[in-house]
């Protein structure tokens, strides 16, 4: 007899254990850093803004928001985001922490950063299954996805800030992002 038969919800899904260490280090990395920050710094105010860029592989539209930190420490910035890809046959939601560098010397106007990214990847497959199919029909994922990151960054006339950025997928995450933000 059938004991899964008579249960009138479905399983909880859990997620891969790789996914809730790095969420698990996600928070507690922000709660160290929110702990030691100098009040000065948890004073400054937080500034906002949104994402747009395409990906590669998979080949993508990502729309996102970031929140924009400043300097947390003598040149070291972060801006926590959240992406949402579409596209390829395969949607995506990465929330995902980037800290950067800010080298002391500007371009101009422009101020350059490096840094890396560390993500929780969730991808979900739209597939079509032909009618009658009776295999297996998990067709999510999630990640945890590592990044490299360059990018510039300038002050607007107005108060907006406007950031170009290249990201390098190095593990379980797009090979390839180009994106473009604007902070309020």
């Amino acid at each position: 007899m059938d004991i899964n038969r008579h249960r009138a919800h479905r399983p909880v899904r859990r997620l891969p254990l790789v996914a809730r260490l790095g969420l698990g280090l996600a928070l507690t990395a922000g709660l160290a850093i929110s702990l030691a920050l100098p009040l000065s710094a948890q004073a400054a105010p937080m500034r906002w803004g949104p994402r747009a860029g395409f990906s590669a592989n998979p080949d993508q539209v990502v729309v996102g928001a970031h929140l924009d930190f400043g300097e947390i420490a003598r040149q070291l910035g972060l801006r926590p985001n959240i992406e949402l890809g579409l596209g390829d046959h395969v949607t995506t939601v990465a929330p995902a922490g980037d800290l950067f560098w800010l080298p002391p010397q500007k371009w101009q106007r422009w101020q350059p950063y490096l840094g890396g990214e560390l993500a929780i990847t969730y991808a979900k497959a739209n597939i079509d299954y032909p009618p009658g199919y009776v295999g297996p029909k998990d067709d999510s994922n999630t990640d945890l996805g590592l990044m490299l990151l360059g990018g510039v960054q300038t002050d607007l006339s107005n108060g907006k800030q406007l950031l170009l950025e290249l990201k390098i997928g190095l593990t379980n995450t797009a090979d390839l992002k180009l994106m473009a933000g604007l902070t309020f």
